[in-house]
């Protein structure tokens, strides 16, 4: 009877234990909506606190500069006075369109910098069934072209999660991921598929790694606001030399 009883429990401590590793294992790949839009109000005033801050950067400036500009030319004739006012309004309107325009790249890939975070689950899944694919067909990579006909990052998105994201979240995914060389990744690591030596946990995790290294150094190293620094004198400088050298 003790016989038993102590099977009894050792079997329950295996399950337990087992499930313990699924449900880890899962929630190393699991994707949280609430998790994506954690930042979601942080972000939102970013965004309102660095439009506003570009706006009266440039617009107050180049109205000033505008103002200026009526007084110069205002005694003019209309054809002269008209063409100088129009002049400096127009360096003001672009510089004003062309700065809101950089701050929404700026705040666009600044948001999906924050995103990736919480989907680094979903990718990493994508690149267990990338391997899983290879695999299945024998680990056989002749060339790029051939690993380019086997995947389908659209396909692979519907096979991870199904229909799951949100339609935006998926086609945000899906545009990063059909930018992203998976060919050369595949290729680059032949030697290590083709050996055996290496289980597919571990190659899922290599192929990660390069596909982590090129998302942030292609979409989000090297993305500020220092552009400031140099394009608003430029604006100046500009609206300065154009009032006193256009007569």
């Amino acid at each position: 009877m003790d016989i038993k009883n102590t099977e009894n429990n050792e079997n329950t401590k295996l399950n337990e234990l087992g499930d313990g590793i699924c449900e880890e294992q899962q929630s190393e790949t699991s994707f949280s909506i609430n998790q994506l839009f954690k930042d979601a109000g942080k972000q939102s005033l970013k965004a309102l606190k660095w439009f506003i801050i570009v706006l009266i950067s440039f617009g107050l400036p180049n109205i000033i500069f505008f103002i200026l500009s009526l007084f110069k030319y205002g005694s003019k004739p209309f054809a002269e006075s008209s063409l100088c006012i129009f002049g400096v309004l127009l360096i003001g309107l672009l510089s004003i369109f062309l700065s809101l325009y950089i701050t929404y790249k700026y705040l666009l890939i600044d948001t999906l910098s924050i995103a990736y975070k919480y989907l680094t689950p979903l990718f990493k899944k994508v690149c267990v069934k990338i391997i899983d694919k290879v695999i299945s067909g024998g680990n056989k990579l002749i060339g790029k072209r051939d690993i380019e006909k086997m995947l389908n990052v659209g396909s692979l998105m519907i096979e991870v999660y199904g229909k799951q994201l949100p339609s935006y979240v998926r086609k945000s995914v899906i545009f990063i991921l059909s930018q992203v060389p998976f060919s050369d990744f595949l290729f680059n690591m032949q030697d290590d598929l083709r050996s055996g030596r290496k289980d597919s946990k571990t190659l899922s995790e290599m192929l990660y790694f390069q596909l982590d290294e090129y998302i942030v150094n292609t979409f989000f190293r090297g993305n500020s606001m220092k552009w400031m620094l140099w394009f608003l004198p430029l604006n100046i400088i500009i609206q300065v030399l154009f009032i006193i050298f256009i007569k």
